[in-house]
């Protein structure tokens, strides 16, 4: 398999400790450029100005919009380009589970392997654009690239 071209990663936690200790963890991982930061609202500032092949992001942020709010963002924000998002939080219960299998999103309890999370989330960000281009070649598009 050729090697995968750079990916973005935006990182989502209002611990700083958390956020850096992640975020120092996804920039070891080959291919991946990582942006942190620390609200709900700048990851979704950033999500409308800039792309992404991924997302991970605590669920709680101690105000009104939550990791929950950022998923449904991500997924349905732009539905030409879905941003496939794990969640992340210190308490996991069925209902917590219910919401993010209704997302359409894996969540994990705290601690987990960043490394792992990021690398599964970006395996599904490749299945999905490899999907994507075979759809359009399909109908006949080629979606502005030479072919």
């Amino acid at each position: 398999m050729p090697a995968r071209e750079r990916q973005r990663l935006l990182i989502v936690d209002d611990d700083s400790d958390v956020l850096r200790a992640a975020e120092q963890v996804a920039r070891t991982i080959p291919g991946v450029d990582t942006v942190a930061v620390s609200t709900v609202e700048e990851a979704v500032s950033l999500l409308r100005k800039e792309k992404f092949a991924a997302i991970v992001s605590d669920v709680d942020f101690g105000g009104v919009a939550s990791g929950f709010d950022l998923a449904a963002f991500a997924m349905l924000g732009d539905p030409d380009h879905p941003v496939p998002i794990a969640l992340v939080s210190g308490h996991v219960d069925a209902t917590r589970e219910g919401h993010a299998l209704a997302l359409g999103t894996p969540i994990y309890e705290k601690p987990v392997n960043v490394r792992e999370v990021v690398e599964r989330l970006l395996g599904a960000a490749d299945a999905w654009f490899a999907a994507e281009e075979e759809r359009e070649k399909a109908e006949g598009k080629s979606g502005g690239k030479p072919e």
